[in-house]
């Protein structure tokens, strides 16, 4: 989170690889849960922080599916061990399942 002395917002980047050693979760809880967020979860946090076009919402939840289903390319054009490919790789999908729905 970042204040801006006014108020707090997200920060650009933060939590953004779960823990998947220890209890397979963000720390930074969605919609007060701290379980693989759905669309649901997603779309309720974004009206608890001001954006309440659900369309838009939806949107850029598109946007980001989009870009995170590439994924495996990426870590293996960044030279991304095979172990870590494997772990990580299991856990991004079965999220992306999730939020799709």
């Amino acid at each position: 989170m970042v204040c801006d002395g006014k108020s707090w917002q997200l920060s650009p980047a933060y939590d953004l690889v779960p823990n998947i050693g220890q209890n397979h979760e963000h720390v930074l809880s969605i919609n007060y849960r701290n379980q693989i967020p759905g669309r649901d979860d997603l779309l309720s946090e974004a009206k608890s922080f001001g954006m309440k076009q659900r369309k838009k919402v939806n949107e850029i939840i598109d946007s980001v599916i989009s870009v995170v289903h590439n994924w495996e390319k990426l870590f293996k054009e960044f030279e991304v061990p095979q172990e870590d490919i494997d772990i990580i790789g299991r856990d991004i999908e079965m999220r992306l399942v999730k939020i799709k729905k």
